[in-house]
């Protein structure tokens, strides 16, 4: 238990250690969320077994995957709230440490849960044909469902919600003094204005759910094409229509958010390129399992094998690092342009003070 006084009444303030209580939360619920997994994958085999050979109802080989994609969708809501909650019991001293720890509490459990079940399938089960329908199935269900809970629902709750509040304000209004500057309507009823209208509505706290969203997308597309290629297709679709969709929520569904000045993207831009590194890992194992370099190397032992798709990760990787150095994050035209802004300002600084020197 941590100690710390205050700096007006110098009292003794206790801080309680609360990560004993933050991890065995998370890996409780990352360990429940596999079991979940492994349950759902029992009842995929029964489906696909009883059902597998019938034609009229082979659809219903599906339904697991669908459950288990929407499964997926709630239990992240829910455990959004539980990393708030203890994000909030661990009080931290800064706002940038607040967002990177509550990051990574998020990032940790969202990739246990979307991208466990592939893991299984691909390096336990072995089964490619399974991992190409189970990929499908949890793309393209997340992004359909995520766009609908993103604008639809938002907008129809927020429409009916305002609509109550405004029936309330107006009932209120009808029974005070008119203000100086009302203007009634033409059916001689009072009006809100369009700004007490958006003040109404839910306000844009974080753009946490945009990041993590894009986060999933490009994982999925980033460790499992081989086995799907039309992931990156689904992606780019799914990527247009996030345009709008974004678009539409901040126009239509919250209230509009003030703009914030950052260096980066924080704690995310970690996250893609730990991301980006387990993503040349987990393709050049599923080279090597599926047989490729066997073929093209037919008297080749298996540990030779092995050891030329470790080479290959080890050259890709390499190169990956490579190009991070070698490009660097702020183009050479840009950092030029700066230094010039930087020194016209500078002349102009220098120029006002010689012309009034009495101001300085």
């Amino acid at each position: 238990m941590a100690s710390r006084s205050n700096f007006l009444t110098k009292a003794i303030k206790l801080y309680p250690c609360t990560t004993g209580i933050t991890y065995p939360l998370t890996v409780l619920c990352v360990i429940l969320m596999f079991v979940t997994t492994l349950v759902v994958f029992q009842v995929q085999d029964a489906a696909d077994f009883y059902f597998g050979e019938r034609f009229l109802l082979c659809w219903i080989c599906y339904l697991p995957m669908i459950v288990y994609a929407l499964m997926i969708v709630i239990s992240d809501k829910l455990y959004r709230q539980l990393a708030l909650f203890l994000n909030d019991l661990e009080n931290y001293r800064t706002d940038d440490e607040y967002e990177d720890f509550l990051i990574s509490k998020i990032v940790i459990f969202q990739f246990v849960t979307a991208f466990g079940s592939l893991f299984y399938i691909a390096f336990y089960l072995k089964d490619m044909k399974r991992l190409q329908e189970t990929l499908a199935t949890l793309l393209i269900t997340r992004q359909i469902t995520q766009n609908v809970m993103e604008t639809a629902v938002p907008f129809l709750m927020e429409k009916n919600f305002n609509q109550t509040l405004v029936t309330d304000e107006l009932q209120l209004r009808s029974t005070r003094l008119p203000l100086p500057e009302f203007k009634p309507s033409d059916s001689g009823a009072p009006e809100l204005t369009q700004a007490e209208l958006e003040s109404l509505m839910t306000v844009y706290d974080r753009p946490l759910d945009d990041y993590l969203e894009m986060f999933i997308q490009f994982g999925y597309v980033l460790l499992f094409s081989p086995a799907f290629p039309l992931a990156a297709l689904c992606a780019v679709v799914n990527n247009v229509v996030e345009i709008r969709v974004d678009a539409f929520k901040l126009c239509n569904t919250v209230q509009r958010p003030f703009g914030r000045q950052v260096k980066d993207i924080g704690a995310w831009q970690k996250a893609m390129e730990l991301l980006g590194m387990v993503g040349v890992m987990v393709n050049c194992a599923l080279i090597g399992q599926s047989g490729l370099v066997q073929r093209i190397w037919p008297d080749l032992s298996w540990g030779g094998q092995i050891l030329i798709v470790v080479v290959l990760e080890h050259i890709i990787l390499a190169s990956k690092i490579f190009i991070d150095l070698a490009v660097p994050d702020v183009p050479h035209w840009i950092r030029v342009e700066t230094a010039k802004q930087e020194h016209f300002r500078r002349e102009a600084f220098k120029v006002g003070r010689d012309a009034f020197p009495e101001v300085w």
